[in-house]
């Protein structure tokens, strides 16, 4: 990467500027749960290999994946033997709805998936990673008569306005990578916003029969009703999600989304679960007319928007699915933990097994004292292995000495890491 400046800041001593040959490095590691390994940098021959591929299937010992003609993709599950159709399928509708409501244009006018126009299949050593690239024409807004019926102030389930009859073309990029010792898929999308007024979704297509939905809320996952009751009046079922949602049958086959941006899902019957990537709306809604022409991301610093889906199967364990999407996100990190004197003590963080509970937070209280953060997301007391005091949640007060060796359901617990 060539050679950069770079400088240090003693606490005891003057500046320390420098220069230093910066390196980019690509490594493989499989680490436990605060498991700690310290990694160096020797001289030798890199192992590293990429090349070109013309296949339009590809495979590991979890999946066996083909790529559609609308560059969308029909995932085998090799574990429970069932199909995943038409994943990241690409599905916009108008919305003349505001900020606060999403509602569909007038003539119900849906475009459901595009074309696609440019495939590459690279392996490396430990993945493969497949690129494509879709052209997805869409009308370029709504038709006059809804900024009329905005000024009007007409309520938005009275709205008539349809989708304008002039299409622009818009270019979605998709990669995904598929690992050879992992399960987890990762996908990114890419898109850059070139219409108004529409909402655009991705697919995770399946045929699992079930009537829930499983849902991270804040602290918990909420088992939810996957389609609407016959008392809901609005055509649309969208429901909040925070980092993952999950679906599963009667016989607990199922699959877990976590997302890093979208927040929303809808599960629609016959064809599967809906994530919503954007809407572009031009009025904040509630009372009054207040144009929210930003809302529509069409600026050349909006329009440009990134989605990062990590996507995984599982039978009969969703404790583990959620834990392994989850730890997808983020596979390891250096902690940096540094004591009063500014030395490293993250080697020092005790052995700690959280089981199925899931890992919140590192922090220091008031007093510089360390404090581990974990939580129970499900209904059933689940196992943890951790020696360390419990304190209140503000991490001031002890209440229970250690060891522990489980959390309540939908309890958060606050230990003290003695370092």
């Amino acid at each position: 990467m060539g050679t950069g400046f770079s400088y240090e800041l003693p606490n005891d001593k003057f500046r320390k500027p420098y220069f230093a040959n910066k390196i980019k490095i690509r490594f493989s590691l499989e680490l436990d749960s605060f498991e700690k390994k310290i990694l160096s940098l020797v001289e030798g021959q890199s192992s590293f290999e990429s090349k070109e591929m013309e296949e339009n299937i590809v495979e590991n010992a979890y999946y066996r994946i083909e790529i559609k003609d609308k560059a969308s993709l029909d995932i085998y599950d090799k574990t429970n033997q069932i199909t995943y159709k038409d994943v990241l399928t690409i599905e916009d509708t108008g919305d003349i709805g505001n900020e606060y409501i999403y509602r569909q244009s007038s003539d119900k006018l849906r475009i459901v998936g595009g074309k696609l126009i440019d495939k590459k299949i690279i392996r490396e050593n430990d993945k493969t990673i497949i690129r494509l690239k879709e052209k997805f024409s869409l009308p370029e807004g709504a038709e006059d008569k809804l900024k009329d019926e905005q000024i009007r102030l007409n309520d938005i389930t009275r709205r008539k306005a349809n989708r304008s009859k002039t299409y622009v073309d818009m270019i979605i990029e998709k990669e995904i990578k598929i690992f050879d010792k992992k399960a987890p898929i990762e996908i990114k999308i890419r898109i850059k916003n070139v219409s108004k007024d529409h909402r655009m979704r991705v697919l995770f297509g399946h045929d699992l029969k079930t009537d829930k939905v499983f849902a991270e809320s804040i602290f918990e996952c909420v088992k939810r009703k996957a389609y609407a009751p016959e008392t809901w009046k609005n055509p649309d079922y969208s429901q909040n999600f925070n980092r993952y949602v999950q679906v599963m049958d009667n016989d607990k086959r199922g699959f877990g989304v976590s997302a890093l941006g979208p927040a929303e899902y809808e599960m629609v019957e016959d064809e599967g679960l809906f994530i919503t990537l954007f809407r572009s709306v031009g009025e904040l809604g509630d009372w009054g007319y207040f144009p929210t022409p930003d809302a529509q991301l069409i600026k050349d610093e909006l329009r440009d928007m990134e989605f990062d889906f990590y996507f995984d199967s599982f039978k009969e364990d969703i404790d583990r699915n959620r834990r392994d999407i989850l730890k997808a996100r983020v596979d390891f990190f250096s902690l940096n933990l540094l004591d009063k004197n500014d030395k490293d003590i993250s080697l020092t963080i005790p052995k700690i097994d959280l089981g199925d509970n899931l890992f919140s937070t590192i922090f220091r209280n008031e007093e510089g004292e360390a404090f581990l953060r974990i939580f129970n997301p499900s209904p059933y007391s689940k196992a943890i292995d951790i020696s360390t005091d419990e304190y209140d949640i503000l991490a001031r007060n002890k209440i229970k000495d250690g060891p522990f060796g489980e959390i309540p359901p939908f309890e958060i617990k606050t230990f003290r890491l003695e370092l």
